[in-house]
């Protein structure tokens, strides 16, 4: 009888954790897709708005195409950072008025086969940025796991460019991808 009565407790205790993980999951999930809940994040020359799980972490140096990190974000399920690359002296007569779309095929050529993938860039519905996607594994971007789902998108301006990484973990990839794509559909130059 004290064996039952002691296997129960502990079913009982095992019931309740993985319903509270469960449970703490949903509503963070929930958190993270509801946009009136978000706040706006203002850099040096832009603003963002992003779930409001979301807390500041240590910049990360520079990203790929060489811009330096403005800011670093990063939640258990999603993140982001913002970097940006002036254009130098002898770059900004050729390129200053390049467009998204102008990008594109620098941007294919730049990041074939980064992380194992081909990233293929794409031009956002607004035209005011282009794209690429894919799979990732980068340590200490969300909490829960290095296996990320990652989008970057560049928003070249006049002087120069920012690079907006966003992602979420793979796992959650079908929940918070639309999330992801309102953050960087959000995103502003000042």
């Amino acid at each position: 009888m004290y064996f039952l009565k002691r296997f129960f407790i502990v079913l009982l205790i095992a019931a309740l954790a993985v319903g509270g993980y469960f449970g703490y999951n949903y509503l963070t999930v929930k958190q993270i897709t509801n946009e009136s809940s978000w706040q706006t994040i203002s850099g040096s020359g832009f603003s963002i708005k992003a779930p409001s799980p979301l807390k500041q972490g240590a910049n990360k140096s520079t990203d790929v195409l060489g811009a330096t990190s403005e800011c670093f974000y990063t939640s258990r399920l999603v993140g982001f950072d913002v970097s940006y690359r002036p254009y130098t002296p002898q770059e900004k007569p050729y390129v200053s008025d390049y467009t998204a779309e102008d990008y594109s095929d620098l941007l294919d050529l730049l990041m074939s086969n980064v992380g194992g993938n081909d990233i293929i860039f794409t031009v956002s519905d607004d035209k005011r940025y282009l794209y690429g996607q894919g799979r990732r594994q980068i340590k200490d971007y969300v909490g829960k796991s290095d296996e990320v789902w990652y989008i970057m998108a560049v928003y070249p301006n006049s002087d120069g460019f920012y690079v907006v990484d966003a992602y979420c973990n793979m796992e959650e990839k079908s929940k918070l991808q639309d999330s992801l794509f309102k953050m960087l559909d959000s995103f502003e130059v000042k």
